[in-house]
């Protein structure tokens, strides 16, 4: 069947029919109750229906947001979806205990106010919550691999198994309230389980991603539920509010909470569409094609005018006969009120469609700041005296108009934010491969430890290109890399670490490679912590590896300890963000950092570190660090020695001030058309 709607209709009609299912299973169970049970067990099963579905809705749906999300990020870069899978999984574990444990906690109130002191009502609500868990887990991954043959299964399998055997049991003759309950809840699961065959063969993994870390995986799952309840919130309150405001009027209370229920129809209807974006929208984002993810936005948002205009024009010509008609209501709303509604609903299909937008882009925090505003901004709205229907109304219309507004307006910073001004790239590739990343290696006069360091690169990276800047070298620095494996660009005369690694981000950017990594030549860096630098550029634009992100692994003592920690404290605060180690030279550079740095890339003496991060916050470039590892020089001389401490302390505090001072402009020049990043094989 599902293969069927696959081949007739695509994916989009799958997940309609699938949605559809769903709710007729929800209007199913609510209707059963209603006919075949008493007064106050049907009571009792509507506040189980409204519990089960806040929870759900608002808090697993989060987590399958940003499943979804992390798994369409690693799979464009390459990674293992598995990876994601398994943190994915600590973070519901983690979730779904944090969830039991206030259920826990709230048992007597939940059991003996809102669920008549039915025990077995309880426990059907617990068992709703992992099989939640289970089912949008399920989806989320199967989301993010853009499989949604089976999410559209999963759909199905719930609605079915959830309407079909209270059919069967309405029909017995015998109906129970904790029966109804116990398959209504379990029909979760049996959707997760349905969505499982999709999940056995995983896409392979072609080169060594880590991944997001847990810990940022629950912080955005966390933004995320708050979006989610407060998106609960801003579709729900209004009724609530009008209704006890309108105690001594219940019909036109009535009235109004139909006419709410009827606009808020096209939102249903465009569900399917978010499920679908958001892992589309987050490879294009994570392949730095924002062209494409502009055009999948904006196409996205000519179906929320089409759709939103007809629902405004139907809503002002039938919608009050359609009040009365569907739901039976005594009094009809005006046309002017139905279709004012119709246009708040506007406002919350364009937040519907931007907040994938932004969740790609890693500003989760703007969406539920967005929807934070726009629901402080209702509620008071929603206080104000006078005509309650009227007050409800234009709390609608501001509300999610700036709900709207607002993401909108987040989305055009993140997207003119993260946009790529390559300087000498015209047209990248649409999908790069594993081994359109770069190590570039500043190397002068490192004959005796270059070859040691490139033969461990490619054996930690094999696909991942490896380039030796030779720096003038007066040795044999650049036969041995040579012969080691690596491409190497030879400079006339001595640079430094500046002119050098600008030669290699120009290198980069001109072949169309999407990231280049400075590994040093003397064999402190270790090639094992690049995985994590290249996985941190999914949200940042230039990636820190830090020596004292973790305690205990490397020391510094004196006038140089003192200047790393002022250029730390100083420039965490100009970036905005903690910053702990700003002289490393292990660092990666992608999105807007790599043509800008292949410009504007410093050459003076501490450029590369202290200079190069002051540009990268003035050109609007994400910085972020990442734990390393670093090890003893395998040869060649240090560029620091003990005795110089004292002098580098003053040097650090200077280069430091010239930064801060300094004005550069930082405009580009003209694009040319790039070359394909070629391959990984040795070049002299």
């Amino acid at each position: 069947m599902v293969e069927s709607l696959r081949t007739r209709f695509g994916p989009a009609a799958q997940m309609g029919v699938g949605l559809a299912v769903v709710g007729l299973a929800g209007y199913a169970f609510l209707a059963l109750a209603g006919h075949t049970l008493s007064a106050a067990d049907a009571a009792v099963l509507s506040s189980l229906y409204l519990l089960v579905n806040s929870i759900g809705p608002g808090l697993f749906n989060a987590m399958e947001q940003e499943t979804s999300r992390a798994t369409s990020a690693q799979l464009a870069t390459g990674g293992d979806p598995r990876v994601v899978a398994r943190r994915v999984g600590t973070v519901t574990l983690g979730l779904l205990g944090l969830v039991l444990l206030v259920l826990a906690v709230a048992a007597p109130l939940l059991i003996h106010a809102v669920l008549a002191g039915q025990w077995m009502l309880y426990l059907a609500v617990l068992v709703s919550v992992v099989t939640s868990a289970a089912v949008y887990l399920v989806r989320g991954l199967l989301g993010g691999m853009q499989r949604f043959g089976g999410y559209s299964a999963t759909l199905l399998v719930e609605g079915a198994m959830r309407l079909l055997p209270c059919l069967a049991f309405a029909a017995s003759g015998s109906p129970d309230s904790v029966v109804y309950a116990l398959v209504f809840t379990v029909g979760s699961g049996f959707g997760a389980l349905a969505g499982l065959p999709w999940l056995r063969r995983l896409p392979a993994s072609t080169q060594a991603v880590s991944g997001p870390p847990v810990r940022a995986l629950a912080r955005a799952t966390l933004l995320l539920a708050g979006s989610t309840l407060l998106t609960l919130l801003v579709t729900n309150i209004a009724p609530i509010v009008v209704t006890s405001r309108l105690s001594t009027d219940p019909a036109t209370a009535a009235a109004f909470a139909a006419t709410f229920v009827l606009v808020r129809l096209p939102v249903l209807v465009f569900a399917p569409v978010q499920a679908m974006l958001l892992p589309a929208l987050t490879k294009a984002a994570t392949n730095g094609d924002f062209a494409l993810m502009r055009s999948r936005l904006r196409l996205a948002m000519f179906a929320v005018a089409g759709i939103g205009a007809l629902g405004v024009l139907l809503a002002f010509t039938l919608g009050p006969w359609a009040v009365g008609f569907l739901f039976g209501a005594h009094v009809r709303p005006s046309a002017l009120v139905v279709g004012l509604l119709a246009v708040s609903t506007v406002g919350v299909l364009i937040a519907q469609v931007v907040q994938p937008g932004l969740v790609a882009l890693g500003r989760h925090r703007f969406a539920t700041g967005s929807w934070l505003v726009g629901s402080v901004v209702l509620l008071v709205l929603l206080t104000l005296p006078g005509n309650p229907v009227t007050v409800a109304v234009l709390g609608q219309l501001i509300g999610c108009g700036l709900i709207a507004v607002s993401m909108i307006a987040s989305l055009w910073r993140g997207l003119r934010r993260a946009r790529l001004p390559l300087p000498f790239v015209s047209n990248r590739p649409e999908s790069p491969r594993a081994d359109a990343v770069l190590i570039v290696v500043p190397a002068w006069n490192e004959s005796q430890s270059v070859a040691a360091t490139v033969r461990e690169i490619r054996a930690a990276l094999p696909l991942a290109a490896v380039l030796v800047v030779d720096d003038g070298s007066t040795d044999e620095t650049g036969s041995v890399a040579a012969a080691a494996g690596a491409r190497v660009l030879t400079l006339p005369f001595n640079l430094g670490v500046g002119g050098a690694m600008r030669a290699g981000f120009r290198y980069a950017v001109r072949n169309g490679y999407r990231a280049a990594v400075q590994v040093d030549a003397d064999g402190q860096h270790d090639p094992a912590g690049v995985p994590a630098l290249l996985s941190a550029l999914d949200s940042a634009d230039l990636v820190i590896g830090s020596r004292f992100a973790e305690p205990g692994g490397y020391h510094v003592h004196g006038p140089r300890k003192w200047a790393m920690r002022l250029l730390a404290v100083v420039l965490s605060r100009l970036a905005r963000t903690p910053l702990t180690d700003v002289t490393s030279g292990f660092k990666a550079v992608g999105g807007r950092a790599l043509p800008l740095f292949a410009e504007h890339y410093p050459v003076e003496y501490l450029g590369d570190t202290v200079e190069s991060l002051v540009i990268a916050v003035r050109g609007g470039c994400v910085i972020a660090e990442v734990p390393a590892r670093m090890r003893p020089r395998r040869g060649g001389n240090p560029s620091h020695g003990p005795w110089k401490s004292g002098v580098y302390l003053f040097r650090a505090c200077f280069a430091l001030l010239l930064a801060l001072v300094r004005r550069w402009d930082l405009t580009m020049p003209e694009p040319v058309v790039a070359q394909p990043a070629p391959q990984a094989d040795p070049v002299g």
